[in-house]
């Protein structure tokens, strides 16, 4: 699994501007990076047996970016996102030598959604010991080891409907 670090942050957390790819389902977001940093610049591709792939950018090490390239099942359930979650940065930690590329990750990956899919919920782990804000509109959960347990994505835009 992947280890993980926060460290808690004053200044103001923008939303990921989410969108829609109407053509292949994929949603992703991304913000730009405005601390000074070192460490892994690259994507984290999380896969699952079930073909669930899910893209976690990462400049200078820290968590900026988040793509759903292929959706794993995703049940519906009435979600309430951490909103005590302090704000930080949550730093990924690549295998020793790793400095920039693509690093793939096998690791079970589900997902929970609201009726109006407007908060999604995946999970990479046993479970969250705590929850770091990110973003405006991103949670990042940790568990007890300091691994990346999940990511709570909300107020996410509506799939748009053909007409």
């Amino acid at each position: 699994m992947i280890r993980a670090t926060s460290t808690p942050t004053d200044r103001p957390l923008p939303a990921f501007p989410f969108r829609w790819d109407t053509e292949t389902e994929i949603l992703s977001g991304r913000q730009k990076v405005t601390a000074d940093a070192e460490g892994f610049t690259g994507s984290w591709e999380l896969e699952n047996s079930t073909g669930a792939v899910i893209l976690l950018e990462t400049e200078r090490g820290v968590l900026c970016g988040v793509e759903v390239v292929v959706w794993p099942d995703v049940e519906r359930a009435t979600l309430v996102a951490p909103h005590d979650a302090p704000a930080g940065r949550v730093r990924l930690e690549p295998p020793a030598g790793e400095t920039t590329g693509v690093l793939e990750v096998d690791t079970p990956i589900s997902g929970a959604a609201n009726a109006s899919e407007t908060l999604v919920h995946l999970r990479f782990g046993p479970g969250r010991a705590r929850s770091v804000r990110i973003a405006g509109n991103v949670v990042v959960d940790l568990d007890a080891d300091g691994h990346l347990a999940g990511i709570w994505l909300q107020d996410l835009p509506l799939f748009p409907q053909e007409e």
